[in-house]
């Protein structure tokens, strides 16, 4: 596809301005056609171009909701206070391609770049985003995800309002 092309040494993308100059165009171009999000999740060959591009993606002014796309997504309906099922910027992080493209790029040395796009979530939504780590089950963590469990995980030692099954679904 058309948006396979993004993937060239030197693609870069830093506001979310460009973000939208993107969708735009390729809006404009295929009017019925379901946007390829799987371009956007997949290996690229130039992993610096994808982080800026997720970056700008998942960043409070994007107008991007992964909701709307047919990805596998984490299972959170039994959480005792249920997530903003309209706010892109939780619902997102229900996506476990995003999260194993997300952890897949901090181990292709962009640690640091992929970390900062945590932050928000485990402030925001830290039970959808534990959960969701959860769900996905990869044989091997990577450091990134280690670093995030251990820090997610004892915010549910305190007062939160879905503690109770967050922490029993972490141990079971």
């Amino acid at each position: 596809t058309v948006m396979a092309c993004l993937d060239y040494p030197g693609f870069e993308i830093h506001d979310v301005r460009g973000l939208h100059t993107i969708l735009r165009a390729y809006q404009r171009g295929h009017k019925n056609g379901m946007f390829p999000i799987a371009t956007f999740l997949r290996e690229w060959k130039n992993p610096a171009g994808q982080v800026c591009l997720l970056t700008q993606v998942l960043s409070q002014g994007s107008e991007f909701n992964f909701t709307a796309f047919p990805l596998a997504k984490a299972a959170y309906e039994h959480l005792k206070v249920h997530p903003d099922e309209n706010d892109p910027n939780v619902m997102c992080w229900t996506s476990l391609e995003l999260l194993s493209a997300l952890f897949r790029l901090s181990e292709a040395g962009h640690f640091e770049a992929v970390a900062a796009i945590f932050g928000a979530p485990v402030k925001s939504c830290a039970d959808v985003l534990l959960l969701s780590m959860l769900q996905a089950r990869p044989v091997n963590w990577c450091p990134l995800q280690t670093e995030l469990f251990t820090s997610l995980v004892p915010v549910f030692f305190n007062k939160h309002d879905n503690s109770s099954v967050v922490l029993n679904y972490t141990w079971n």
